[in-house]
């Protein structure tokens, strides 16, 4: 009788034990989802940085850096900062 209620115990803590990876798997997947959102959102607004002071427009590089851009951003192709543009 001991023996059966140890392997209910330890089927019982097994199926836990399964639910619980599922749980961490799936939070895992939200947290590298919103981690790839946040760069492409990031790539986009230093693209969009990079684009204004090529350009010239200074009100629009004011406001990205307002904005907390990194100054020293740079376009992967061609390596040149809104510094030197």
């Amino acid at each position: 009788m001991a023996h059966a209620a140890a392997h209910l115990k330890k089927a019982r803590e097994l199926e836990q034990s399964s639910e619980y990876k599922a749980l961490q798997k799936a939070r895992e997947k939200r947290r590298q989802q919103r981690e790839r959102a946040e760069r492409k959102r990031q790539s986009d607004s230093n693209t969009s940085f990079l684009r204004a002071a090529r350009a010239g427009n200074i009100d629009k590089v004011l406001d990205f850096l307002k904005n907390g851009i990194d100054i020293s951003t740079c376009n992967q192709h061609i390596q040149c900062m809104p510094l030197f543009l």
